[in-house]
């Protein structure tokens, strides 16, 4: 465990912004890799609620749906890793900023991984798509 030794958190800083240096240049070895490295700046990020998570989750977003339907597992990943961190920092009712900000953005990670499994249904899902927009469109509250 990290703790809150701080020159261990500036040595994880220096990765994370190598990471995205590396993203931002286009030095990953395979999208998969990079998808996954930015997944998991996102999640640690997720935990202060830093303005950038959004970027980063676009950034997987876009790398899914440009994947020409092609298996991208750390994408879904580093979703993932975002949902959890997300909700298990504290209860998401109430009307707290930060509350409101998680519930959306959890929201929104839903909404990307319920697209991407109705992209991949030989035929797209009524259903699915309504719970798309539900969780796109809906109040933060509905979550």
């Amino acid at each position: 465990a990290v703790g809150n030794d701080p020159q261990m958190w500036s040595f994880i800083t220096k990765i994370q912004n190598a990471i995205l240096r590396c993203s931002d240049n286009c030095l990953f070895e395979s999208e998969d890799a990079r998808v996954l490295c930015v997944g998991m700046v996102a999640a640690k990020l997720s935990r202060t609620a830093d303005a950038q998570v959004s970027e980063l989750i676009d950034v997987i977003q876009l790398s899914l749906s440009d994947n020409s339907r092609q298996t991208c597992f750390w994408g879904f990943f580093g979703m993932g890793l975002m949902v959890k961190n997300l909700a298990s920092r504290s209860e998401l009712s109430g009307s707290n900023p930060s509350k409101v900000w998680r519930r959306r953005t959890i929201q929104r990670l839903l909404g990307i991984f319920m697209t991407e499994f109705d992209a991949c249904l030989s035929e797209s899902n009524s259903t699915v798509r309504e719970l798309v927009d539900f969780l796109t469109m809906g109040e933060s509250s509905d979550i």
